[in-house]
């Protein structure tokens, strides 16, 4: 019917019900489960940045990419917790603020764990990783928006888009992201690049520049909040 029901948002925009529609159908109603992303389990980390003197660090912030378990009931992978030893170890060189862990509900299908999340209390609980130093990304599903959208959470903190950040995960996912089809994968499924890969300090460790264009919605994909 082309005439909207009550309190439908088809009367801002008649697309908004067909996207509903199809995250119900998917069973994707976590779509915007952690907004506001500056308040919740980010609220006390974005309150220590939006004070912070970001001069005085060599990085704005280290972001942790996820790699989903395969099997269900499992919070995290094998993988996932060797990105968090690499995090944790880094971090307490001292010279950055901030870890940003990376991963939505994405492996397996139908997971009720979030992985940012299930990796935030892991550096909390094992590692002592104080929780105003540690920002979750709980929507990417995809290496292309574990960038993305860390940058977005670097806008919200009103980092500096002038600093490198340190990407920080497993050698072959890291190669990945170095090269060159990374950057086609890029363009071809967000229409540009979220950052700028720079220097690599190690096999697990990479600089990344992060771009203003992440902060561009993607009105094709309902998943992007």
């Amino acid at each position: 019917s082309q005439t909207p029901r009550e309190g439908s948002a088809q009367t801002l925009d008649p697309s908004a019900d067909f996207a509903l529609a199809l995250l119900d159908g998917s069973d994707r109603t976590d779509a915007i489960g952690f907004e506001p992303m500056t308040g919740g389990l980010n609220a006390t980390a974005m309150k220590r940045a939006h004070g912070l003197d970001w001069k005085r660090y060599r990085y704005s912030a280290m972001i942790v990419t996820g790699v989903g378990p395969e099997t269900p009931d499992m919070p995290l992978s094998p993988f996932g917790k060797y990105h968090l030893r690499l995090a944790a170890t880094r971090f307490a060189e001292g010279d950055i603020p901030f870890i940003i862990v990376t991963g939505g509900r994405a492996h397996p299908r139908a997971t009720r764990f979030t992985e940012a999340e299930e990796m935030r209390r892991a550096l909390i609980e094992r590692y002592g990783v104080p929780a105003d130093a540690i920002v979750i990304e709980p929507y990417a599903r995809h290496t292309t928006t574990n960038l993305r959208n860390a940058t977005r959470l670097l806008l919200a903190m009103h980092a500096p888009l002038t600093m490198d950040t340190l990407i920080v995960c497993n050698p072959v996912q890291s190669a990945t992201i170095e090269s060159p089809a990374f950057q086609e994968r890029n363009r071809a499924e967000l229409g540009y690049r979220p950052g700028t890969i720079g220097r690599r300090l190690s096999p697990t460790a990479l600089e990344f520049r992060p771009a203003p264009q992440s902060g561009r919605v993607d009105p094709r994909d309902p998943l992007d909040p």
